[in-house]
């Protein structure tokens, strides 16, 4: 990681009282087979010995910082601002690339006139886990078709487009979605890029306040009627997440089927 050659890529970890999951994740970018990186780690002042993992890797890591944010995409666009690469790709603590050869891949497969390259992930649950690919990109303007582990996004580009930090949950929806509306070039890559830490299942609180961000950004939480479905919707979760703790054998097999199936 040569810190006075621009790099390629900007390899960014945001976290906050991560002592228990962050140093899978920086030996998961240190074992990398591949060179033309830099590695930037922003910590949320953490108070539980994250910042010692980190002093004991500051080698391995070109800048780190520990200090109050205001939530995960304001610590996001702190990475952005302090990314010297090409690209830029977060990478959550906990989380981990999928081989050491990914990078090398993603070179292989890039084409430079693309502004936003993405690929699949593999989700890993306390029971199982899975290959989880894009969906197409038209639906984009509806939902995230991918996670932001299995993204990377020209630097100039995010210069331009932050994230936006009123969004508590789906900063990233509305980011990819207005790149997508104002004509920015995507490319779909054939490559799992990421071992991504995924949860059983969020709370219905969360997931409503997913639900009204979605509908705020795709400009429908004025709708009554939409907030109505929104709240239908919640109910149904509720439900499948009662399914999830009742019958999970059945319920992984159901899941399992559907993702065969799509």
């Amino acid at each position: 990681m040569n810190q006075f050659k621009k790099p390629m890529i900007s390899i960014i970890t945001v976290c906050f009282n991560a002592r228990d999951i962050i140093e899978q994740t920086i030996l998961s970018v240190t074992n990398l087979n591949f060179e033309d990186f830099e590695y930037i780690v922003i910590d949320g002042g953490s108070k539980d010995g994250t910042v010692e993992v980190l002093k004991k890797y500051q080698d391995k890591i070109t800048i780190w910082i520990s200090e109050s944010d205001n939530g995960i995409y304001d610590a996001m666009n702190k990475g952005i601002t302090l990314a010297k690469g090409d690209w830029c790709y977060f990478l959550n603590a906990g989380d981990s690339f999928y081989g050491n050869n990914i990078l090398e891949h993603f070179k292989l497969q890039l084409n430079t006139d693309q502004d936003v390259v993405y690929g699949a992930i593999n989700c890993i649950t306390k029971s199982n886990s899975f290959v989880l690919k894009p969906k197409p990109l038209e639906k984009i303007v509806d939902s995230m078709i991918f996670c932001h582990q299995a993204v990377f996004v020209k630097k100039t580009v995010l210069d331009k487009y932050k994230f936006d930090i009123n969004f508590k949950i789906a900063a990233d929806f509305n980011l990819f979605r207005q790149l997508f509306l104002a004509n920015y070039k995507f490319m779909e890559l054939d490559l799992v890029i990421a071992n991504y830490e995924a949860e059983e299942g969020v709370s219905s609180r969360s997931f409503y306040k997913m639900e009204k961000e979605y509908a705020i950004i795709k400009g429908y939480w004025g709708n009554r009627k939409h907030r109505f479905f929104i709240f239908l919707k919640v109910q149904k979760y509720i439900i499948i997440n009662k399914l999830r703790e009742l019958t999970p054998v059945r319920f992984r097999r159901f899941v399992r089927s559907k993702i065969v199936k799509n």
